[in-house]
């Protein structure tokens, strides 16, 4: 089961490891996972029913807060935006 079907479905049956596939990732920025989100937002508009694109887009509003929270690259360096990136180069 995919990682939103299983958040959607609230069947904690997901077994991934969104945050250190995330934390492998250098150079992320809040601007980033804005994007994403407004992306996600604009994807969900599309579904046709209100109260799932609701649910869908407060969990992704949730899973982004908590990658950013949670966003450690291997140096641990943070940016001005509070989130950590790597060094440059790497």
């Amino acid at each position: 089961m995919d990682f939103w079907s299983a958040m959607l479905r609230g069947t904690r049956r997901f077994s991934g490891a969104p945050v250190q596939r995330h934390n492998a990732l250098p150079g992320l920025d809040a601007a980033m996972f804005e994007r994403w989100l407004a992306l996600f937002a604009e994807t969900t508009a599309g579904l046709g029913n209100q109260a799932m694109q609701r649910l869908a887009d407060e969990m992704a509003q949730r899973v982004a807060a908590n990658l950013q929270a949670r966003y450690r690259p291997e140096d641990g360096a943070a940016d001005a935006s509070g989130l950590h990136r790597s060094r440059p180069g790497r």
